[in-house]
């Protein structure tokens, strides 16, 4: 752990024992037409619990602030320290996550992650593939598609992954998220477009081993901690089952897939591997301008060449989460964990740790 907080340059709780309130702010999704974020929402409630108790023997008044439609002026005007971003929108009104940056950025007051134009650029998975290829950062091959009639124009190798542009949470993944002719892709293509009134991407489809990568810090400081993998167990390949994060192995837990899918950290790779996955990661993260923390998703090909899926600027930091076991690999503790990210956001707000 020494090697990591070293990294920083500086006492990385400094910033944060400095601090006299931390706001946490979050928004719920109940109410939302979209069901599936009824579990994503028990996740958000329980980082935030997760956050405030690990806070609240630390010297510092926390207080809690549930984001809607009723209390916008009140954050316009809220009095606090820092803000701890657990927000993914305004209440349950869809597509308003810059809105809610927009408004951070106008407080002049530290907050963790963001900045605006990169939480949008990173929610369009296109626009970030498209960077990615740009800069020789390997991403599978792609595709949007709006309608039906944008199907005759896929030029991509099977099999075919399919999923909304702009949902995470592997919303909308499924079995047959995996595609292998183009009867199927009309079928889910058709299928996502309608139930959720929304583009899809197509990608080439990655029959290889996932990793989550987390990546901490800003500028040349930022640095990759210990790389997670999603490792998929027997019971997949017994049962006929793609190896993919699908929403039910994310989120149902009395799922016998969900338990046959534990993160294991560190990930056994070979050494020019790990490096390699390092690399994009930390090169993908500054391309995308993600600040303080993020998280990669990567897969490898039939090659074992790793390639990007995603970036994630506001990913789940609870207890039970892909960063949280990344930190834990280097001998941080949770609370250690969010006074890091903390202090980081300081620091990058103030421009030194004072």
């Amino acid at each position: 752990m020494k090697n990591l907080l070293s990294r920083f340059g500086y006492p990385i709780f400094e910033p944060f024992n400095k601090l006299k309130k931390i706001t946490i702010i979050y928004n719920r999704t109940s109410g939302s037409e979209n069901g599936e974020l009824a579990l994503t929402d028990d996740d958000t409630l329980e980082d935030v619990k997760q956050v405030r108790n690990t806070l609240l023997s630390s010297g510092v008044a926390i207080s809690v602030f549930g984001l809607d439609e009723t209390n916008i002026n009140k954050l316009k005007n809220i009095k606090t320290d820092l803000l701890f971003n657990l927000c993914y929108g305004i209440g349950n009104r869809p597509d308003s996550e810059e809105e809610v940056y927009t408004i951070f950025d106008s407080l002049n007051i530290p907050y963790t992650g963001g900045p605006a134009a990169s939480v949008v650029l990173t929610n369009d998975k296109a626009s970030t593939k498209k960077i990615l290829s740009e800069n020789n950062i390997p991403t599978p091959s792609f595709a949007v598609i709006s309608s039906a009639e944008d199907l005759s124009i896929i030029n991509l190798n099977y099999p075919l992954f399919i999923k909304t542009l702009d949902l995470g949470c592997s919303i909308g993944i499924d079995q047959n998220s995996v595609i292998l002719n183009k009867q199927e892709l009309e079928k889910k293509a058709s299928k996502l477009i309608h139930k959720y009134k929304k583009k899809v991407l197509v990608e080439e489809f990655l029959d290889g081993r996932e990793f989550a990568v987390t990546v901490i810090g800003n500028g040349n400081k930022a640095v990759v901690l210990p790389i997670v993998e999603i490792s998929f167990g027997p019971l997949f390949e017994k049962n006929g089952r793609w190896k993919i994060f699908d929403y039910e192995s994310k989120w149902y837990q009395n799922s016998p897939y969900y338990i046959q899918s534990p993160y294991k950290c560190p990930a056994l790779l070979d050494k020019n591997i790990a490096s390699t996955i390092k690399k994009i990661s930390l090169k993908a993260y500054k391309l995308c301008g993600c600040r303080d923390y993020a998280r990669i998703d990567i897969r490898m090909d039939k090659h074992n060449t790793p390639q990007i899926l995603e970036v994630n600027l506001n990913p789940s930091i609870g207890r039970h989460s892909q960063i949280h076991k990344s930190a834990m690999a280097t001998g941080l503790t949770f609370r250690d964990l969010i006074k890091m990210i903390i202090s980081i956001s300081l620091v990058r707000f103030y421009g030194k740790s004072s």
